[in-house]
């Protein structure tokens, strides 16, 4: 993202030794939950499966990358055996504080005061709509359309995707095109519109792509971002692909053009004018950290590897601001709002034994601070983590994440990121999904007591799909269940029995009875109650695993159809996984049901998840 020059990274330096005194590591910590459903578990569930005897890690799965005799054995690790396996751990360390979850409760008073407040009504002259029906003719525009997709833009897609500033940002004087997409996105994101506005996307991006000279302004970014998330969440299999294939050409020139790259500070700034630079600023920031999202995304949510990617440690940038900073509506208030920052996370240099790299031709030889640290030691495990994780950071905690996500990425297909483990890449899915699970406890800790929102959905969902990713095969699942394409990618017989058998093998792994529990855990959080933008693809991913599961065992057994009273098969198959003392080698009963369950919410959605509901109902006719 960030120019070389400016990040620094070539500078010559001596390597610090690193200590090569051997550590043993054991497990990390996982949050304990109650849940209010129906034949909810007798016992907290915990957060992770124990692949290992009695909940304990030996020293040869070390976990951190050259970091060896780092993360000694802490007083927490004991509390870490508790989040392995629940009812199996044992007895001395089991769980003694449930906390209750209440994922399915709609927005509390507070929280939809907050979202109105967030989306309050935008009035636009007539001059100014004639300008955008001027833009966009073939739009059918009015004054009502436009001010109630902008008020759902601003409560509702805003704070899930916050890289435009709402205090500062002029509606009558903001690019047309930047204006259109947010309009469209908000009337997406209603639900209630059913006009296409796919042809429309598609000539607002090709008009973008003529815009990406030297001094390409930052709205471009945004509104190219803003084509891509509607391709991506409300369109369908065609719109995915293109927005897959033109993504990398913004990739492309926000890296060369370093928009992280920060200028002068100008410290003479004062009132609206300091609060108008600290807003641009963050804007740009932001910016940075969207791209690195939406690139991420294409091997998280799919596996596709459609662009170099961007490595995480190229950003030498701080954490994004808490949200009661960015969505200040005056300097007043930005001022109040405003704290002595937390420190940045920063990796001490006597920890530089770890050298990522952009790709081959560049090793880094630091850790830049701010995000590649915060990075570095949620990868890490330490505790407390040096970084806040709580609703007002929602976004840092996402991008925290969403780099876990890109060593996985980066592990998995052996690219030039520069990871490098301490025992090598054979473990490099246990001491992701630690790391994982780890930021999971944190998470859900500081944030169990809230009012769900959009914000909050939308991290439960990437949590859970991230546990996919990095357990399973995203496009072996689709395939193995008989999905015609796969982002655009027309599926052969051939291609068909080749996931069949590789499923058959994965199913015998621990990795795929831990993918299992974890997607139990969170299909009884997420199957019933409101749903964020991801919730469709999280909630369709974790039934494809559980079902792979299930027909592994028996390939040739037909699934027994849904029983009238599918709820109650439903709840009891997530019992049966979650309160299993040790790995079920066959799911007997409820998988007919679940499939029902989660095909029949997915049929009335976009596009693709009716796609992904035919899909399923396939199965179960199979």
């Amino acid at each position: 993202m960030q120019r070389h020059e400016k990040r620094n990274i070539c500078k010559s330096g001596s390597y610090l030794k690193r200590d090569h005194t051997p550590t043993s590591s054991q497990g990390g910590p996982t949050s304990s939950i109650s849940n209010s459903y129906p034949q909810s578990n007798k016992r907290s569930a915990s957060s992770m499966y124990p692949a290992y005897q009695n909940g304990v890690v030996g020293g040869s799965h070390g976990y951190i990358m050259g970091y060896e005799g780092m993360w000694q054995n802490d007083p927490w690790d004991a509390v870490f055996n508790d989040a392995i396996a629940g009812s199996w751990a044992p007895e001395s360390v089991a769980s003694t504080s449930a906390v209750g979850m209440g994922w399915g409760v709609g927005i509390g008073a507070s929280r939809m005061q907050e979202s109105a407040e967030r989306g309050q009504s935008v009035f636009v002259d007539g001059a100014w709509l004639q300008r955008l029906k001027a833009a966009y003719p073939d739009m059918d525009l009015s004054s009502t359309f436009v001010n109630n997709s902008l008020c759902v833009y601003w409560s509702d897609v805003a704070p899930v995707y916050p890289f435009i500033h709402r205090g500062t940002f002029d509606l009558f004087t903001a690019p047309s095109e930047l204006i259109i997409m947010m309009v469209i996105i908000g009337a997406s994101a209603s639900h209630t519109i059913t006009q296409n506005f796919r042809s429309v996307v598609k000539r607002v991006r090709g008009q973008l792509v003529q815009q990406c000279g030297l001094d390409m302004a930052l709205s471009t970014l945004q509104t190219f971002s803003l084509c891509h998330m509607h391709d991506v969440w409300y369109g369908n299999a065609e719109s995915l692909f293109e927005a897959q294939v033109m993504w990398p050409i913004m990739v492309s020139h926000a890296r060369k053009k370093g928009i992280g790259v920060a200028g002068p500070p100008d410290h003479e700034a004062r009132g609206e004018e300091a609060w108008a630079m600290w807003a641009k600023d963050e804007e740009r920031r932001r910016a940075a950290f969207c791209v690195l999202l939406l690139d991420t995304q294409a091997s998280m949510f799919w596996n596709q590897h459609v662009s170099r990617q961007l490595s995480i440690f190229a950003h030498n940038l701080q954490l994004p601001s808490p949200r009661s900073q960015w969505e200040a509506t005056t300097a007043s208030d930005w001022m109040r709002s405003r704290s002595p920052p937390p420190a940045s996370p920063t990796l001490p240099r006597d920890k530089s034994g770890y050298l990522p790299g952009l790709h081959p031709e560049f090793m880094v030889n630091n850790i830049p601070d701010g995000y590649a640290a915060a990075v570095m030691s949620a990868l890490g495990r330490e505790r407390p983590l040096p970084f806040m994780v709580d609703a007002e950071n929602s976004l840092g905690v996402e991008m925290i994440l969403c780099g876990l996500m890109a060593i996985a990425w980066d592990c998995r297909t052996r690219g030039g990121m520069g990871i490098r483990l301490q025992d090598g890449m054979k473990h490099w899915r246990y001491v992701v999904f630690h790391a994982l699970i780890n930021l999971r406890i944190a998470w859900e800790e500081s944030t169990n007591h809230l009012e769900r929102s959009p914000e909050l959905y939308k991290i439960r969902d990437t949590f859970a799909v991230s546990v996919v990713s990095v357990l399973a095969d995203i496009p072996m699942l689709q395939v193995a269940a008989g999905a015609k394409t796969v982002c655009g990618a027309p599926i052969g017989e051939r291609q068909f029995e080749d996931a069949r058998r590789r499923l058959r093998l994965w199913a015998k792994t621990d990795d795929a009875w831990k993918c299992v529990w974890q997607c139990a855990r969170y299909l009884k959080m997420a199957i019933t109650g409101p749903w964020g933008v991801y919730s469709s693809w999280g909630v369709f991913l974790s039934t494809l695993v559980i079902w792979s599961y299930a027909w592994a065992a028996r390939p040739d057994a037909p699934l027994a159809p849904p029983h009238p009273a599918s709820d109650l098969g439903v709840w009891k198959l997530f019992d049966d996984i979650l309160e299993a003392k040790e790995r079920l080698d066959v799911i007997d009963g409820g998988v007919g049901d679940l499939i029902s369950c989660v095909a029949e919410r997915l049929e009335g959605g976009e596009e693709v998840e009716r796609e992904e509901a035919n899909l399923l109902w396939r199965l179960i006719q199979s």
